[in-house]
Parts: C-alpha cells; structure tokens; sequence
C-alpha cells in the first residue's frame, strides 16, 4: 500500500522544464492513502485504508487537514474510491466497517457524499448484503452515479436527486469488479482478481447484457481504479506499479472495418469500373484485364487478369465477414473454455488460434455456404463488367437468346456448385468444432 502521496504535476500539462513534484505526507507514514481525486480549483481529497479519515490537500499547501472523520463508525473503519463531482458540488467516497466478531472478515460498505466546501454529509447509503464491498464509481452520461460492489459483482445506480441507488447489473463475470469508466458513453469495467477488462453492451431498451471480454496486448496484474481521458481508458496496474493508457481499438481494427464498410455501400458494377478506371487505367497499377486461355497463356498468364474481377467480387462481402468474425471473436473471449486455457498459462497467440478462432469461424464458414449462390449471380455483372467469358455471361446470352436446353444446363450446374458448397460445408464442422463429429 502507498504511504505517503506523491504529487506528478508535471504529468498534467506542464512544460518538461517546469515540471515539478511535491511529496506530501498524509498524516503520518501507516496512513496508507489508498485512493484519491482531484476538484477543479486543485484541491486534493485522499481516502485512507488503513485510518477512518478523508484528508484534504489544498492546492499549494504541503500538509494534509481531515476532512471526514468516520471515527465513531466502528474499529477498523475505512476508505477506498473518491470521486469528486464539481457540477453538484460534492465528494463522493465509499466507507467500509468490518462486522465483529466474524471469520472470515466480512464487511458493511457505505456510500457517502459530502459538501465540498464544508465537508457535511449530503447522503448516506448502505449498500445491501451482510458483505459488501463499494469500492469505486463513475458519473454516467445521464448524470447517474454507477457504483461498484467487488465482493458481490453488482453495479448499482444512483439517479440525479435520489436518496437510494437501484440495481443495475449482476453478472458472475463482475465478481471481482473494481474500477469503471465510461468512453465516448460506453461503460468498461476491471476485474482485480482475474486481472480482466470488459465492455458493458446495452439493448434497445437500455438494459446492459452479458459482459464483453476485451483483450490486452501486454499482461496486466493487479488491475486497481480506472479513469478516461483524451479518448482513452488510463488503468492502474498494480501488479507492476505502472498506469496503463488503453484504447477501445487499435488503428488497424479502425482501419479494417472502416475500409470494408466503405466498400459495401457500393454494388459491384460500380467498383469493377472503378477499378479499370483509376488502379488499371489511369494509375497504370496492372493491365487493363483481358481474359487469356491457359492454352495461350499458361496458368499465370490465365491467373493475372482474374486478380481485378475477383477483388471486386472479394471487397464487396467484406465488410460483412469482417464484422461476424471480430463480433464471433469477441463473444468467444468470454467462454468458459476460454478461460480455463488462460488459467492453464497457454500463450495469447495459441489460445487464439488453437481456441477463440476455432469457434468463431463456424458461422462464418455457414455463411460462405450460403452466400456462394449470391457470388456467382455476383460474377454475371462482374464478367459483364470486365467482358470475360464465364458462366454468369453465358447464362445470360442463353437466356437473351432463348436457349433453353443451354440455360437448364446451367442452372442445374449451379445448383449442384450450392448443394456440394454446403455438404463440404458441413464436413468442416467437424475439423472446426471438435464437438462435432461425423456419423
């Protein structure tokens, strides 16, 4: 635990030159100031694990004054989280008393709020359960305040105006549950035991689901109170003493999604044109395509002009494999098996692809499945595009023409490329999920 509390001015804005820390000491050297926040004007408030005092630090002072004084609440009281909200004017913190007399330890948690100015109390509210441990908050965009209970894994919410806090979410996963956040109106929370990071998703009504797992890219232990700031989520990691600055996603998932979506809003007549327009024509990237036979080509001179039609055909359904497979990605994370391999030490990269990978890509193989009738209508404009003698345009000069038996043909032999699709389809169930097995 901290013992005495170490100001790093120069971390908020100031010039490297003129960066400067003060070291003040709160109270005295067992005080172990365990959390704190600031108020607009500077002032410090410091809550005490180990004393039943909130300490106050003025800007420019260097001594600590008590500015609550839970005393007379019982032996062993004390502080965790401290959140001070300017616009009411008020320091949020969380008051823990131990029950005598119990094995193990169990304890009665409180939320307090007290006048900045004086220091009076605002509003007392008794978390509910024989144990219970407040330990940390956060303002919501709706002005409500989201309370975390560690040792129950339920957030409650307290209304603007309200005396008493409700029941937001229970959730096994929030066993554990220590700081929470919102960034850009989404809620994250950590867990301290199993060192975890989650999204809070909302339904239509509002109503928050299961949590979503969020991968780090570097170990983290210890993980303690959480804040946002500047577009990113800054974590206190206390296994090694540092504060983590997280992002929501990385550029190349930006980059990815973005870039695939684009794509999709446009139909495929329309990006095969751009293609021969600007990559082939006016940027002279690759040659215009003109289909070529492998009798007169060979196999690579046959290949090359495909590589056009076939990225107009590829970046149209993009965007729709890329959003299945990260979302499948995403809820896998949270599976028990999972977790299980992560307990066992298995590196990241094997979990992901020997596990997570294995299960997200079943429905998108299904997918694929289904969508092959899609992509050879798909060709018939692409080969019309690009004026390539395929099977697209042959059916449609046999059905212009009145071929009939041509036309039969082809449609049956499409037919039979969908059914064989999906039996192979389903054989691949059974290398992908091993839960699947071949009868």
């Amino acid at each position: 635990m901290t013992r005495a509390a170490t100001i790093f001015l120069g971390l908020f804005g100031l010039s490297a030159s003129g960066a400067m820390a003060a070291e003040i000491l709160i109270h005295d050297a067992k005080s172990q100031p365990e959390s704190l926040a600031a108020a607009a004007d500077g002032t410090l408030y410091v809550g005490s694990a180990s004393s039943p005092y909130v300490y106050r630090v003025k800007k420019g002072a260097g001594a600590a004054e008590v500015f609550v004084d839970a005393g007379n609440e019982g032996a062993g009281t004390f502080f965790l989280g401290q959140l001070v909200d300017d616009s009411a004017r008020t320091l949020w913190t969380c008051q823990l008393t131990p029950v005598p007399g119990t094995t193990p330890a169990m304890r009665r948690t409180a939320l307090r709020g007290f006048d900045l100015a004086t220091g009076k109390e605002k509003l007392r509210w008794n978390l509910p359960g024989d144990n219970t441990t407040c330990n940390d908050f956060v303002t919501g965009p709706d002005k409500a305040l989201y309370i975390s209970d560690t040792a129950t894994g339920r957030i409650f919410r307290l209304a603007p105006g309200a005396q008493a806090a409700d029941l937001w979410m229970e959730h096994r996963l929030l066993n554990g549950i220590d700081g929470l956040t919102f960034l850009d109106g989404v809620l994250y929370v950590n867990n301290v035991i199993y060192n975890k990071l989650y999204r809070i998703p909302l339904d239509a009504s509002g109503k928050p689901g299961t949590p979503v797992d969020i991968w780090f890219d570097a170990p983290m232990r210890g993980l303690d109170g959480m804040r946002a700031a500047n577009g990113k989520m800054f974590v206190a990691n206390g296994g090694s003493g540092t504060i983590a600055a997280l992002t929501k996603g990385s550029f190349i998932d930006r980059g990815l999604v973005g870039t695939s979506l684009f794509f999709y809003a446009f139909p495929t007549f329309w990006i095969g044109m751009f293609l021969i327009q600007f990559p082939a024509i006016k940027w002279r990237w690759t040659a215009v395509p003109s289909y070529t036979s492998i009798a007169d080509g060979g196999f690579f001179g046959w290949l090359s002009p495909l590589f056009l039609p076939g990225l107009t055909l590829a970046v149209f359904y993009m965007a729709a494999y890329v959003r299945i497979t990260r979302a499948f990605v995403i809820e896998s994370t949270t599976e028990d098996y999972v977790r299980t391999a992560k307990a066992k030490g298995l590196p990241g990269r094997k979990i992901l692809l020997k596990h997570t990978m294995r299960a997200a890509l079943t429905p998108v193989v299904t997918m694929a499945g289904l969508d092959l009738a899609s992509v050879l209508g798909g060709a018939v404009i692409t080969e019309t595009v690009f004026n390539f003698n395929g099977l697209g345009k042959l059916t449609v000069d046999s059905v212009v023409s009145h071929d009939l038996p041509t036309t039969v043909g082809l449609v049956l032999l499409l037919a039979a490329f969908v059914i064989v699709a999906n039996i192979v389809v389903d054989v691949l169930y059974a290398f992908i999920d091993p839960r699947v097995r071949l009868d």
